[in-house]
C-alpha cells in the first residue's frame, strides 16, 4: 500500500450522514504526517479517501487548497456504497432482522426486529463488533455456536407483526426459557409468569396469548420516563485489554430500546455464553456479564436525546 498522510476535515458521509474526521491522502508528503485546516502544504489539491466507520461505504473526496493553505471545502468525488447498503436500498427504508436457528428440518424462528435502515446498519455493527466470526453472504449473515450449532440473522423485508412473547409494562421480546410455567389452584389454568429482564416487572401471561394481569414492580419512573421519549441514545460498551470502551453508540426511539436490547440479549444467549443481568440502582444502565474464557464484559447505558440526529 505504501505510505500516506492524514488530513483531518469534517465531512459528513453522502451515504448515511455520519460525520467523517480523518482522511488518507497521498497527495502530500507520504510520510505519515497530520494535517489540519488552515495548515500550509505544498500542493493545489488534495485528493483523499476514507471508509465510513458507521455504514462502512468508501468515500474519495477533493479537499480544496486556496493560497497554499487547506480549506474546510471538498467536493464529493465518489462514494462506493458498502454491502449492507446496497442490500437494504433494495429491500427499501424498513427491514426485518431475523434471527434463526439451523435444525435438522431447516430453520427455526427464534426472534424478530423492525428498524429503520440507519438502525439496521447499527445493530449489524453492535453484531460484528461482538462477534468477529460473523460470516456474510448476500442478505444473511451466519454465526457458529461453541455447541456447533448454526445460527443466521437474515435481512428480509419489514413485517407488522410483533414478536409472539413480550413484557406488558416495557413491550421487551421474551424468550420461553424467560418463563415459569405456573399452574391456578382454583381453575387448574396453566399460566406464564415472569421477571421481565429489562425493567423488573414481574407479571402473569396466559400461555397462548400474553396479557398483562398483574405487574407487581413496575418500572421506576426515570426509566418510564426515557422508555416513552422520543428519541434515546444506546450506547454499547465492551470491556477489552485496554480496559472499558465504547464501541458503538445508536439513536433510537425509546419505545424500542427494549427489543433492540432483547434481540443482542437473545443472540448472545443462544452463543452458548453465561450472562448475568442488572440493573445499577436508578441509573439508567443495564449490565450484561457475559462470561466467556477472557471473562468478557459487555453493557449497555440509555440517556435522553434532545433531537433525532443522523
Amino acid at each position: 500500500m505504501g505510505m500516506f498522510d492524514y488530513v483531518h476535515i469534517y465531512v459528513k458521509c453522502p451515504v448515511c450522514g455520519h460525520k467523517l474526521k480523518t482522511f488518507q491522502t497521498k497527495s502530500l508528503e507520504n510520510m505519515l504526517e497530520h494535517y489540519k485546516v488552515g495548515d500550509t502544504v505544498n500542493a493545489d489539491r488534495i485528493h483523499a479517501y476514507t471508509s465510513c466507520p458507521f455504514c462502512h461505504s468508501f468515500i474519495d473526496i477533493e479537499i480544496k487548497v486556496e493560497n497554499g493553505k487547506i480549506t474546510d471545502g471538498y467536493d464529493v468525488i465518489s462514494a462506493k456504497r458498502s454491502w449492507i447498503v446496497e442490500i437494504l436500498e433494495k429491500i427499501g427504508k424498513r427491514v426485518t432482522l431475523t434471527l434463526y436457528v439451523g435444525t435438522s428440518s431447516g430453520w427455526k424462528n427464534v426472534i424478530s426486529l423492525d428498524l429503520n435502515n440507519h438502525e439496521a446498519i447499527a445493530v449489524y455493527n453492535v453484531l460484528k463488533n461482538l462477534f468477529p466470526d460473523l460470516h456474510t453472504i448476500g442478505r444473511e449473515m451466519f454465526l457458529l455456536s461453541k455447541d456447533s450449532r448454526l445460527y443466521k440473522i437474515s435481512l428480509e423485508e419489514s413485517e407488522s407483526g410483533e414478536s409472539d412473547l413480550t413484557c406488558a409494562s416495557c413491550g421487551m421480546p421474551l424468550a420461553k426459557e424467560d418463563l415459569k410455567v405456573g399452574r391456578s389452584i382454583l381453575s387448574r389454568e396453566s399460566y406464564y409468569e415472569f421477571t421481565c429482564p429489562f425493567c423488573g416487572a414481574f407479571q402473569k401471561a396466559e400461555l397462548k396469548e400474553p396479557i398483562n394481569l398483574k405487574i407487581k414492580f413496575p418500572m421506576k419512573q426515570s426509566m418510564k420516563r426515557l422508555l416513552e421519549s422520543d428519541t434515546v441514545q444506546l450506547i454499547f460498551y465492551r470491556e477489552g485489554w485496554k480496559g472499558i470502551r465504547a464501541f458503538m453508540s445508536m439513536k433510537i426511539s425509546g419505545r424500542k430500546t427494549p427489543k433492540i436490547y432483547g434481540f443482542i440479549r437473545q443472540l448472545i444467549k443462544l452463543r452458548g455464553n453465561i450472562i448475568k443481568e442488572s440493573r445499577i440502582g436508578n441509573l439508567p444502565l443495564w449490565m450484561i456479564f457475559w462470561r466467556r474464557k477472557d471473562d468478557h464484559m459487555f453493557f449497555i447505558a440509555i440517556r435522553k436525546k434532545s433531537k433525532p440526529e443522523g
